[in-house]
């Protein structure tokens, strides 16, 4: 996982203006362009890192990420990586976090042990304030639109609809990089079929896992096709 130092330490302007320009392109994902303060980006990236520090605490996926790197499957190339995968906190090799903590949710005593917490932590390790803040809320602070359950987003929109969740869903993404020769041939086709077959199984199999890990709710989308 990504350390505390790191993410108090990144730069908010930088991630302001990215935010602001991505915003547009994804309005199920994010608060309004006005919201992204410095403050509320500094408060929300600590949200983001509590529930990333919880959520592998409750979920152990540091192993199945440890297993597929046994394997030496290729990880997603750096430029092609979306924002979520730029800005995740999880530190994975194959998986990261497609959601964005709407700290606006959180009632006024929530934050302000959010920002209690920011003041006296040196290391990141989760008090149980702020592990309590997490549990009570990740459903609704992580979630697209936890309000309208039953309606369909997509953030992505391709051809297929890969990238579909419902409004209280919670998107995972996994996925990794085929090897290929020189002019497109994959490397060993052999390879390649097991390197489909475990991220898809993963996506199968994984939701009712986290499901009943973490009592939220899951979505799992997969790219493997880079």
């Amino acid at each position: 996982m990504d350390s505390w130092k790191e993410i108090v330490n990144a730069e908010d302007d930088q991630l302001i203006h990215e935010l602001r320009q991505i915003s547009g392109n994804m309005p199920c994902m994010f608060p309004e362009k006005d919201m992204l303060t410095e403050q509320y980006v500094r408060e929300q990236r600590c949200y983001q890192y509590l529930f990333g520090a919880w959520f592998l605490e409750k979920t152990q996926l540091e192993r199945l990420d440890r297993q597929l790197r046994k394997k030496k499957y290729c990880e997603i190339p750096e430029e092609e990586k979306n924002f979520f995968q730029k800005n995740d906190v999880l530190g994975l090799n194959y998986f990261y976090l497609f959601a964005f903590a709407r700290i606006e949710r959180l009632s006024r005593e929530e934050r302000e042990i959010l920002s209690e917490y920011m003041d006296i932590t040196e290391d990141g390790v989760l008090t149980e304030k702020a592990r309590s803040v997490v549990e009570n809320t990740f459903q609704y602070v992580m979630a697209v639109e936890p309000e309208k359950p039953g309606e369909w987003f997509e953030p992505i929109q391709t051809i297929h609809g890969e990238y579909r969740l419902r409004g209280d869903q919670i998107a995972l993404g996994t996925g990794s990089g085929a090897s290929y020769r020189e002019k497109g041939w994959f490397i060993e086709e052999k390879k390649e079929q097991e390197r489909l077959q475990d991220f898809f199984r993963i996506q199968k199999k994984l939701v009712d896992v986290l499901d009943e890990k973490t009592g939220g709710k899951f979505v799992i989308w997969t790219d493997v096709f880079h």
